[in-house]
């Protein structure tokens, strides 16, 4: 009976962002902000990404603006719940279609129009955020700075003098805020970049589809290790991994059934997202240890 409940709840408190899509005409955006919202979608989410952008809205804080990013093919029939948004203050602007990067690497066609904008956050399309995602944000954030902040994360752990397999390694906790090149941001929980950290996305390129052609974390977390950007992990007790809520249906097609599968004909427990560590750290030279930050 109790869980019955709890499902009914849940339907509730979920089904009050397709409300608020259909009769809302607020404006989405705080022109006082210095945040940039992006993400992305495809054609199995089109139809159900407003929910997503409908949680931001909602939020204790709004940003400046908010950009989806769809493939040409997607732009050709925009369910009229993203169009409601866009009479809101939603940006919808076609880009080659490159997986989950395209929710961070089309911001660089963006160098000349983002006055005002200091930080990007990116989001994933199949989760419903809490009201208090961006307000997190803006309690850390340091403006001029190399800091990229995450509010999830896994922190490299190492075994036998080798980096551990991904679905290995722990997520952080509350306890640690101390900012290290061993932290992997998870682009669920939303990750806030500098403005400068798409000069660094510009400088390697489409190396990434040889490298981590799936794995945009991994990728992210590679070139910022780098180019010597930190990571810091924010906590929000909202993120916690068994509070996290997600779009109703949209998990049948997720981008994490592919990356935690395991390599075929690869020693047990490795999965894709292991085989795109080892192709950075390849690529790049990069030394990682587990005493250093």
């Amino acid at each position: 009976m109790i869980s019955q409940i709890k499902i009914m709840l849940q339907k509730v408190y979920r089904f009050r962002y397709y409300l608020n899509n259909y009769f809302s005409y607020s404006s989405i955006l705080d022109e006082e902000s210095n945040i940039l919202v992006s993400l992305t979608s495809y054609q199995h989410r089109v139809n159900s990404v407003a929910v997503t952008i409908e949680s931001i809205a909602l939020g204790s804080s709004k940003p400046k603006r908010i950009v989806l990013w769809l493939s040409h093919y997607d732009l050709r029939n925009i369910p009229k719940s993203l169009q409601r948004l866009q009479k809101r203050g939603l940006e919808i602007i076609a880009y080659e279609d490159i997986k989950s990067y395209t929710k961070l690497v089309p911001v660089a066609s963006l160098e000349n129009r983002l006055n005002g904008i200091e930080f990007i956050t990116t989001i994933d399309d199949d989760v419903i955020y809490p009201k208090n995602l961006l307000s997190i944000f803006c309690e850390v954030i340091k403006s001029k700075s190399n800091i990229i902040y995450s509010q999830r994360a896994r922190k490299i752990d190492f075994k036998n003098g080798k980096i551990d397999f991904y679905n290995s390694l722990p997520l952080i906790g509350p306890k640690d805020d101390v900012p290290s090149r061993l932290i992997i941001p998870t682009g669920v929980g939303g990750v806030c970049y500098p403005v400068n950290f798409i000069d660094t996305i510009v400088k390697y390129g489409d190396r990434f589809k040889e490298l981590a052609p799936h794995q945009d974390d991994i990728w992210f977390w590679a070139i910022a290790s780098i180019d010597k950007y930190q990571q810091i992990f924010v906590y929000n007790k909202a993120m916690k991994e068994s509070k996290m809520k997600y779009v109703p249906g949209s998990q049948s097609k997720a981008l994490w059934h592919t990356n935690q599968a395991l390599k075929s004909e690869s020693i047990e427990g490795e999965t894709l997202n292991d085989l795109a560590i080892e192709n950075c750290i390849s690529e790049f030279g990069l030394r990682l240890n587990k005493d250093e930050q």
